[in-house]
């Protein structure tokens, strides 16, 4: 399988992708839809690398300052507190809470319209970093609140992307 550029969103710069098969006609070998959405254009380079890789392990890491021990996402190549180039790799413990979050009944791309509604929220990790993703685990999303426990799970879209999701934590098993 391969993947080809199929269009350009038009709000930031990401790309959408489409997977195709490539096989005989005769045994059914025809375009075949996997993950028909916006994917990050730019996750290659050096600094962004290791938390890509270790998505695709399951794992979230963030950096930490050697320097003056902040905790630091999204991925950088200096401290945002001291400036020290001294980054250590870090993996939080997928513990957090709700911080703020919205519930989107209305898609911008059309690709998100089967996904309604969804919940994209700005999660507190207990590393002390705070990261958005979607939120999960709620069939009422209007029922959730600021301060809720939720837990990363990962999602895999692609064989390159997996995406880092917080699933709502029911309160007997918040330990």
């Amino acid at each position: 399988m391969q993947f080809r550029l199929v269009g350009l969103s038009g709000i930031g710069r990401v790309f959408i992708f489409r997977q195709f098969y490539k096989g005989p006609k005769e045994k059914g070998g025809v375009f075949m839809s996997v993950y028909n959405k916006p994917l990050p254009a730019q996750v290659k380079g050096t600094v962004t690398k290791e938390y890509w890789e270790a998505l695709k392990e399951g794992k979230f890491k963030f950096q930490k300052c050697d320097n003056c021990n902040t905790s630091i996402f999204y991925p950088r190549v200096v401290c945002p507190s001291c400036m020290s180039e001294k980054l250590s790799w870090k993996e939080a413990s997928g513990k957090g809470e709700i911080y703020s979050y919205t519930v989107v009944y209305k898609a911008i791309n059309p690709a998100f319209k089967e996904d309604l509604p969804y919940t994209v929220g700005l999660i507190d990790l207990a590393e002390g970093i705070r990261v958005m993703g979607n939120i999960i685990g709620t069939d009422d999303p209007e029922s959730l609140k600021v301060g809720q426990a939720v837990k990363i799970e990962f999602s895999k879209v692609t064989d390159d992307f997996t995406f880092p999701v917080f699933r709502v934590v029911e309160e007997a098993n918040q330990s």
